[in-house]
């Protein structure tokens, strides 16, 4: 069995802090824009990331763009579909 790591416990109700027709779940703008990015530590020394993310009409690009904060050197990382 899991660990605690808060007091949290979600409620069995459905929440009406966020209704659905929200501009949060719209479709962002653009043509096939990503949506539902996810962003997850990759390996247990935080070394590495995995990326995901859904596009509404068809697969989209599977290159990403990255950089450290407070400078103008990008890099580029190829994915792969699942």
């Amino acid at each position: 069995m899991c660990g605690n790591t808060s007091n949290f416990v979600r409620n069995d109700y459905l929440s009406l802090d966020m209704p659905l027709d929200t501009d949060v779940f719209r479709v962002p703008p653009g043509y096939n824009a990503p949506q539902q990015v996810h962003i997850t530590q990759g390996d247990h020394e935080g070394k590495c990331v995995i990326i995901s993310w859904i596009t509404p009409d068809e697969a989209g690009s599977s290159t990403v763009i990255y950089w450290a904060e407070g400078t103008q050197f990008k890099l580029q990382a190829h994915g792969f579909f699942l």
